[in-house]
């Protein structure tokens, strides 16, 4: 757990230093950068599991400090399943409220490496969850916030990979079931497709989910992954 989150905490750093980004200082656990506007931000990546007072004492203090507070979670084992529906918890609920309803996750796959946006879409208790695409380490910037809730109420300081929002919907694609099939939001990267699929392979494989007509979600899982594979592929060899 620990290396993967150091690889993959690493990966960010060589990322964000391609991009121009200074690294102030690498701890592995916690990065420090100076963003293209001078201002510093503070990048967590969370392994285990962590309170509402840690998260919102960690805001505080680095708003004090003049800096902006990005929070990374390990998705396996502090996130919802992609494409189901969840009810968050008070953390989450605070990371919901800064980061704008959404909350950044990470991911080891053999030599590859994922941060991504996890949506929490709709309103009320539950939530459905979709995985965004893997965010570009150059987008890095930061906000002040207003929050309300009891635990923090006030302006802070926080950062994330946007740049200006989420982008409008485009006309749908001839794949766009095959998305949808895999929680994804139609025309998302190849490496959505790939971070998707697994997860759901995961989680509804028939040696691991005894519910009644898991064969076929998995059979419809597969079709909308090869399909989709095959499509991204010919886009590749056509832009050759």
């Amino acid at each position: 757990m620990r290396f993967d989150t150091h690889r993959v905490s690493a990966h960010l750093v060589r990322e964000l230093q391609y991009y121009g980004v200074e690294i102030i200082d690498d701890g592995g656990d916690i990065i420090h950068a100076r963003m293209s506007s001078g201002e510093m931000a503070r990048i967590y990546f969370i392994a285990d599991p962590i309170e509402t007072y840690e998260i919102t004492g960690i805001i505080k203090n680095d708003t004090r400090e003049n800096a902006y507070s990005l929070f990374i979670l390990w998705c396996d084992l502090l996130l919802p399943l992609n494409g189901t529906h969840y009810i968050p918890h008070d953390w989450m609920e605070v990371l919901l409220a800064v980061q704008g309803e959404k909350i950044y996750a990470y991911d080891a796959y053999g030599e590859h490496f994922y941060i991504f946006p996890v949506y929490f879409e709709g309103t009320g208790y539950r939530r459905f969850i979709r995985y965004g695409d893997a965010i570009e380490a150059g987008a890095l910037t930061g906000a002040s916030v207003h929050t309300h809730l009891s635990y923090l109420r006030g302006e802070w300081r926080v950062g994330s990979f946007d740049r200006g929002g989420r982008p409008p919907d485009a006309p749908a694609s001839p794949f766009a079931a095959e998305y949808t099939a895999l929680g994804l939001r139609d025309g998302s990267s190849r490496a959505a497709v790939k971070l998707a699929y697994r997860r759901l392979a995961r989680a509804h494989h028939p040696d691991l989910d005894a519910s009644p007509g898991a064969n076929e979600r998995m059979q419809r899982i597969n079709l909308a992954y090869d399909q989709l594979m095959r499509a991204l592929e010919s886009e590749d060899e056509d832009a050759r």
